[in-house]
């Protein structure tokens, strides 16, 4: 992770006043958001898979520890 990505994430954590987890699901030659830009079908069902993973076990996570952070 780059320094810009981590004081983006920090801006974002500070903003929200939420703990932040950002996921990057991509790769280097993507040219994410360029006119050429392309997402290879396997990556994209890799990741729905993470993030569908990553709901599952925020979902089935302790929730006591949100109301404590509030």
């Amino acid at each position: 992770m780059t320094s810009a990505i981590r004081e983006l994430v920090r801006g974002q954590t500070k903003v929200l006043a939420l703990p932040t987890i950002w996921v990057l699901h991509s790769y280097a030659a993507c040219s994410q958001h360029a006119p050429n830009e392309h997402l290879p079908i396997p990556i994209a069902r890799e990741g729905l898979a993470i993030m569908a993973g990553l709901y599952w076990d925020l979902g089935e996570a302790d929730t006591t520890m949100l109301t404590h952070a509030r």
